[in-house]
């Protein structure tokens, strides 16, 4: 699955760029251009690596760095599911196909608009293959300690599988195993099920058997703590 940012708001909403390195975001130069928002600086941020090697968007020194979760940031990692501002402008990380990307590419404007209208229709009704069910209502993960500070994961379908380097949820943390936790699709609510032998707490207590996640439920492995929102 490829990455992509989705502009929310301004001129270019509905617009997804692919999310590789090198991309370059800006009022002036770049390939995402934000002319007409005046906090944007004229290279704003870009698409870079890390010190882990994974990408993320990285500020260029410019005047307003970015908005994420209502703190500024020099740096966004680029999870599914994040959404941040750059200036005045929402942004989202999403990922696709790279068959999609490429023909997201190609429309024109009119057809751009027609495809995604049917894209949005077709998913009200439509289960993602890759998942069994979803999440009703949706879930989110709200990172809110550790070195994913700030991160917001939104997760429509299930079951998600979260740990170390997991191509699904990917756990930074360096306490975190390659397998932490499921989320589950349940009556109105999410199951959780815990796979970190004895590393995880909900709420500072060991999370029983296929647990129903409440509003504001905090998971914490090692240093990171995960609140529990639903939308």
């Amino acid at each position: 699955m490829a990455l992509y940012l989705e502009i929310l708001s301004g001129p270019l909403t509905g617009k997804k760029f692919t999310a590789e390195e090198g991309l370059r975001i800006g009022r002036r130069e770049g390939e995402i251009l934000l002319e007409e928002d005046s906090k944007v600086s004229g290279l704003h941020a870009k698409v870079e690596l890390d010190n882990k090697g994974r990408l993320a968007l990285m500020d260029q020194g410019s005047a307003n760095a970015m908005i994420l979760n209502g703190r500024r940031v020099k740096k966004v990692s680029l999870i599914p599911g994040v959404t941040f501002k750059v200036g005045e402008t929402m942004m989202t990380v999403a990922e696709g196909s790279s068959e999609d990307l490429i023909q997201l590419m190609d429309l024109k404007p009119w057809q751009d608009k027609v495809q995604e209208h049917l894209m949005n229709r077709s998913l009200e009704n439509q289960v993602d293959p890759e998942f069994g069910q979803t999440f009703t209502p949706v879930i989110q993960l709200d990172f809110t300690q550790g070195v994913q500070a700030d991160t917001l994961i939104t997760c429509a379908y299930g079951p998600r599988i979260a740990g170390a380097g997991h191509l699904d949820i990917d756990l930074l943390d360096p306490e975190a195993p390659d397998r932490c936790f499921q989320l589950i699709p349940g009556p109105g609510v999410a199951l959780f099920e815990d796979h970190s032998q004895g590393r995880l707490f909900i709420n500072d207590e060991p999370p029983q058997p296929h647990q129903p996640l409440s509003e504001g439920d905090q998971i914490r492995i090692g240093g990171t703590v995960i609140r529990v929102r639903y939308i």
